[in-house]
């Protein structure tokens, strides 16, 4: 039985680059693990929308990044949206109580994507259609850090006073009392989000997908408020790729580039989710009984 890894995109990059400790030696093992069998390297739309973005500043960097892709990954593997991943998630909890049977593209779809990869590498499809796509990427980053601004300005005055009076909690204690409220926010965003509330919330906090989500969510804004740490437009990605890392090893975006890498097949309608609840704007009733 393979051993199923996910691997960062700056993994491919520093074994090109031979870079953070990677060596030779260190590519020939992966090599050898995975045409052994013994490794399988899930990919997912974070990998390639973020080598794509590398196109502007280093192509040829990216060419190559692509190439150690298509050779290593398993295509089998290849995770769908972390936005499809979720919904699949919450609308499989509120039919059955349990999550999706899988996190992957269908072999139609990875087939297609593959196909889409290689002629770029091939240069049969141009750099300059990548633009839009490098585009919308950064663009969903500058709307992610406006809205988490918005989120921390909504909450100052009442942490300001928790830390007058040095009540300012844990983060798991943090996580405890709030993580209801979270989710509760997060599911009121689907269709199915009643149904799911009749199964229990508690029980779709079981779901690898949401608790990811609503984890990392929850973390990020302890991070930025409480630790006062600032927020970098590349956390956006990490969000999306908690969904997406749900399983590899065992609000308004999207994920791959629609249009671009999409098997021109009926795909149905995507959901309109990719930050947590975290961004909601809501004003906050009380800093320990709601943060958003």
């Amino acid at each position: 039985m393979s051993f199923v890894a996910y691997f960062d995109t700056n993994v491919f990059d520093n074994l090109i680059k031979k870079t953070g400790d990677l060596t030779e030696a260190d590519e020939f093992a992966v090599r050898s693990w995975v045409s052994s069998g013994q490794l399988s390297i899930a990919v997912s739309p974070i990998n390639i929308q973020e080598t794509f973005a590398a196109f502007r500043r280093r192509p040829e960097v990216a060419i190559t990044q692509l190439l150690l892709m298509r050779s290593l990954c398993d295509w089998d593997r290849l995770a769908k949206h972390s936005t499809s991943i979720l919904k699949d998630d919450v609308d499989h909890f509120a039919f059955n109580g349990e999550r999706s049977n899988t996190p992957y593209e269908d072999s139609r779809q990875a087939a297609h994507v593959r196909s889409m990869l290689q002629q770029i590498i091939d240069g049969q499809i141009r750099i300059e259609k990548l633009e839009p796509v490098i585009d919308e990427d950064r663009d969903h980053k500058s709307g992610f850090l406006v809205m988490v601004k918005e989120a921390k300005a909504a909450i100052a005055a009442q942490l300001e006073g928790l830390e007058a009076l040095g009540d300012i909690p844990t983060f798991q204690e943090f996580f405890e009392e709030n993580a209801g409220e979270y989710v509760r926010a997060f599911v009121e965003t689907f269709s199915s989000g009643e149904a799911c509330k009749q199964r229990g919330l508690d029980g779709l906090m079981k779901i690898p997908s949401v608790r990811a989500l609503i984890g990392v969510g929850m973390s990020f804004m302890y991070r930025i408020n409480a630790e006062k740490r600032s927020p970098k437009s590349s956390a956006e990605r990490d969000f999306r790729a908690s969904a997406e890392r749900r399983k590899p090893a065992s609000r308004r975006g999207s994920c791959w580039p629609r249009g671009f890498l999409d098997c021109p097949c009926d795909r149905g309608s995507q959901p309109p989710y990719c930050l947590p609840p975290t961004s909601s704007g809501a004003s906050p009733q009380g800093w320990k009984s709601r943060w958003r």
